[in-house]
């Protein structure tokens, strides 16, 4: 899963061990902690055995770390990778739709509607933007997930 970057693992939440330092630390966008122990259950729906352990959802990348944010799990959600926002940098390819809208809300004051948010985007990031064509739908989902909404289509950070 670490080398191939896409996809969402469920394994116990033992974060001592040498596969979570080497495998899951450097390479997942986030982790997210399941609350209480799991329960399995059998293809006819009959209830099976609980873990014995505490279980981890590993997201490693942005898309599978947005699912596991709106799957509605009773848990905590860490994302591993920094969420530095700091106007002027790059906006390369690397870098998250999180990451890229917040830049761009730091840019625009902290605060912008949609369409500021859109057009900065086009400008700032443009690589990002041609390979989405759905960009505009990330850019709400992002901003409806991780920023506040302080009026109709408009967002903030704080």
């Amino acid at each position: 899963m670490a080398l191939h970057g896409n996809g969402t693992a469920l394994i116990f939440a033992r974060t001592d061990t040498a596969a979570m330092q080497y495998y899951v630390f450097p390479f997942a966008e986030s982790i997210f902690f399941i609350r209480g122990r799991i329960k399995f259950h059998y293809e006819d729906g009959t209830e099976g055995d609980r873990a014995n352990a505490p279980s981890i959802l590993i997201g490693y990348d942005e898309y599978n770390a947005d699912m596991i944010e709106q799957s509605g799990l009773k848990g905590h959600h860490v994302y591993l990778k920094p969420k530095i926002f700091i106007a002027g940098i790059s906006y390369d390819q690397n870098k998250t739709w999180r990451v890229v809208v917040g830049e761009v809300l730091e840019e625009l004051n902290r605060e912008a509607t949609l369409e500021d948010i859109y057009n900065t985007i086009t400008r700032l990031a443009p690589n990002k933007v041609k390979n989405n064509p759905h960009y505009k739908a990330k850019v709400r989902q992002v901003c409806q997930s991780h920023y506040n909404r302080i009026a109709p289509g408009k967002y903030s950070i704080n």
